[in-house]
């Protein structure tokens, strides 16, 4: 016969005493944003193509470890798509982007 809530609250333990159920915590994602701006003391021609290439993003970030485009996105344009794997103490988790401003050479910000 199926327990009441309030009979479900304790579980027995091992020595017959009755402990507290454990509780158990849901965690619902939320959107999420975060702005950051990193300043770079070169021509913007000589490394928008690195930036812009989410995929390479892996190579020199501590946290982010792969991204990929995000079909029918292929590469970097405004409203493009993809999705960043990242790894930080023992944590993972992904993270759907869009591009939001994508001027080659000049500027890409997502």
């Amino acid at each position: 016969m199926p327990q009441s809530r309030k009979e479900r609250s304790h579980v027995p333990s091992a020595e017959g005493r009755t402990r507290p159920r454990p509780e158990y915590v849901v965690a619902v994602a939320r959107p999420h944003r975060e702005s950051v701006q990193v300043h770079i003391r070169a021509e913007p021609r000589a490394v928008w193509n690195l930036i812009a290439d989410v995929t390479r993003m892996g190579e020199w970030s501590p946290v982010c470890r792969r991204c990929a485009w995000i079909a029918p996105a292929t590469g970097p344009a405004a409203g493009a798509r993809f999705v960043g794997h990242n790894r930080m103490a023992g944590l993972r988790w992904s993270r759907e982007c869009e591009v939001v401003v994508c001027e080659p050479g000049t500027e890409f910000a997502f």
